[in-house]
């Protein structure tokens, strides 16, 4: 089995969870925002999402027929993706 930690930017995530047109991405939120105090960290966070400590994307599946995971299998990614086989 491959590299199994990824990082990812917002832009490289959003296009990942669109491929195919499988999901679309409703909302990019931030939370925590090293190393100021909690305060200023959720005002900057609301602002500044793409640079929070942690950041959250709310996804919507859309009607195409399918499954994404069968995306895997037809692109060539950098690294093999676990995809819950049991022989991997």
């Amino acid at each position: 089995m491959g590299s199994h930690v990824r990082g990812f930017t917002v832009p490289s995530l959003k296009n990942f969870i669109s491929k195919e047109n499988y999901f679309i991405v409703k909302e990019v939120k931030g939370a925590n925002f090293y190393p100021a105090p909690p305060q200023l960290s959720n005002i900057l966070s609301r602002f500044f999402p793409k640079a929070s400590v942690s950041i959250f994307l709310l996804t919507e599946r859309t009607s195409k027929d399918g499954l994404f995971i069968e995306i895997l299998e037809k692109e060539n990614f950098e690294t093999i993706f676990f995809r819950g086989d049991k022989n991997v």
